[in-house]
């Protein structure tokens, strides 16, 4: 069957077959004409050239788009992450007043403040911010506290009553000990065996 049609809407060209058709690139809209028609209509309006325009059939399924999201964390905050900041403030407050009660809550933030951080990193909560402060908090107590000890402890060697760094004394012949020689207690008298008679 031979087709004309009209790009512009004023030039016809043809007769051209359906293959040829296809090739000028009409569009839905370009005006075509056939023997047998009774006007010029657009090729979509066309029953054989329906086919022209339909979108192309695919052999298999559309190729299906997988978007991998990673997983995010329902849980909160971890609760280490908490009790990490919570004992390393009260280790913090409780150094300059009693300072061996600090010693362990220094060392709980430290090992609190390590295990969240790495169930945080897995995955198991939020409060990283809050980990990483309980492990600051717990390593300047500690510090803290290792400098007390030093401070007291080089005290201590500067107290008059060390004998480490007090001046060495000349030293003195040595004397034999002399023993006081107790003075003699006088003799009691005995009691006579006999009594004067009246």
């Amino acid at each position: 069957m031979q087709y004309y049609y009209s790009l512009d809407g004023n030039q016809r060209q043809g007769p051209v077959s359906l293959e040829q058709l296809r090739a000028a690139g009409v569009g839905p809209e370009t005006t075509v004409w056939r023997e047998g028609m009774a006007d010029w209509s657009a090729a979509k309006d066309v029953p054989e050239l329906s086919g022209l325009f339909a979108p192309p059939m695919t052999t298999g399924a559309p190729p299906v788009r997988v978007q991998y999201q990673t997983p995010t964390s329902q849980q909160g905050t971890n609760g280490l992450a908490i009790t990490s900041l919570v004992v390393g403030i009260v280790g913090l407050v409780l150094t300059p007043c009693i300072s061996f009660l600090a010693i362990a809550p220094a060392i709980l933030a430290i090992i609190f403040g390590h295990v969240s951080r790495g169930q945080i990193r897995r995955g198991q909560g939020t409060g990283a911010g809050s980990a990483l402060a309980g492990l600051i908090l717990g390593y300047v107590t500690t510090g803290l506290l290792l400098l007390f000890v030093v401070f007291f402890v080089f005290l201590s060697f500067l107290s008059p009553r060390s004998t480490i760094f007090a001046p060495a004394t000349p030293s003195q012949p040595s004397v034999p000990a002399t023993v006081p020689v107790m003075p003699k207690f006088p003799q009691p008298k005995p009691f006579p065996t006999t009594f004067p008679s009246r």
